[in-house]
């Protein structure tokens, strides 16, 4: 299966954690989801120039028994390996971070939209909400509807062009290693004229990280599911430190069962000296990941349900007005400027002082 994907890096802003109602055959409150759903994407497994590109890519199979270099590539950069996932998600960081963050996340990196919907818990009051967003992202504008529970503030945020994040961020340029045992991909690469990588060292850190801290969504706390580069780096970059234990089907996903040590200077952070991840093989995403001390108990967690990709999930919910309904409101674009223009201001009155 083809598909034409223009793919371009773009400079994107944080937005707050979000994470969607939509999973499979979930509905948000209020969202209209049609039926139809996503083609998936298909990618070329060799290496291709790190510029922007239009072309048609072509989908390999999922890899089976997947290399260290390819699970690591692939956590790395999951953005290249992603069409449309959906899914309910739990995370806790851990260490100092006492939030445990939940909601559903829909994604659709084909077309560059996006619906998310994430709560906030505290770690000792499970029972109570005390912060929520709901996203809607159509790539051209964000609407954000935040109930902060604790000062009880209820606001709708609107990000227009320039400012609002868009998952056309996402780079089609592959250069994860090839299965040195796939003899088939490596006499198809030669074919082509293509240089043949199967190691991590063989490729440069541009390479490795070509998508490192570029989260469309702004997500920086459930992304811990559909882009773990934060964790990856921490607990994988050492490939002496975990191994591939096993290889299991996981929600209907082909996974690596991942089982390492933690390094000691980032493991103390979140008091975890163990670990153990489900990835899915196909794109690196981390269906399941959890962290154990000394003693075996759960510090960190990422937990996933209702996972579904490409053609089995359903369209990206669209924003309607009755939605902000009772919100107050608030323009980012001209809040930005008015602290652009503030900066500005205060630059120019330090000038003329001196």
């Amino acid at each position: 299966m083809k598909r034409k994907i223009k793919s371009m890096l773009s400079v994107v802003t944080a937005l707050c954690f979000i994470i969607s109602c939509t999973a499979c055959q979930t509905v948000d409150s209020g969202a209209d989801i049609a039926e139809d759903s996503v083609e998936n994407i298909n990618i070329n497994e060799s290496a291709i120039d790190d510029s922007v590109i239009d072309e048609e890519i072509v989908l390999d199979e999922a890899p089976l028994n997947i290399t260290k270099d390819q699970l690591y590539y692939r956590c790395m950069n999951s953005m290249e390996f992603l069409g449309h996932v959906s899914g309910d998600v739990k995370v806790r960081y851990g260490g100092k971070d006492r939030n445990v963050y939940q909601g559903t996340v829909n994604l659709d990196f084909v077309n560059g939209k996006y619906f998310t919907d994430a709560s906030t818990f505290d770690i000792d009051n499970l029972e109570n909400c005390i912060y929520n967003v709901v996203t809607y992202n159509n790539s051209n504008i964000c609407h954000s509807i935040i109930d902060n529970i604790i000062d009880g503030s209820k606001r709708h945020e609107t990000m227009k062009e320039g400012l609002c994040p868009t998952l056309e961020t996402t780079k089609f340029a592959n250069a994860c290693p090839i299965n040195p045992d796939d003899k088939s991909s490596i006499e198809a690469t030669k074919a082509k004229g293509e240089a043949v990588i199967t190691s991590i060292d063989q490729l440069s850190e541009e390479q490795i990280n070509a998508t490192y801290g570029g989260d469309p969504t702004g997500d920086h706390v459930l992304g811990a599911f559909y882009i773990p580069q934060e964790m990856s780096m921490g607990y994988l970059k050492n490939f002496d430190m975990w191994d591939i234990a096993d290889y299991k089907d996981f929600q209907g996903r082909s996974c690596a069962v991942v089982q390492g040590k933690a390094e000691p200077e980032y493991g103390s952070r979140f008091n975890v000296e163990t670990f153990e991840i489900l990835v899915d093989q196909a794109t690196g995403v981390w269906m399941q990941f959890e962290g154990y001390d000394a003693d075996g108990n759960v510090m960190q967690y990422v937990y996933s349900e209702n996972v579904c990709f490409d053609d089995d999930t359903l369209d990206v919910p669209t924003y309607k007005e009755e939605y902000a309904e009772g919100y107050e409101e608030l323009d980012m674009n001209a809040v930005n400027q008015a602290n652009i223009d503030e900066t500005i201001r205060k630059m120019n009155a330090e000038a003329k002082k001196e």
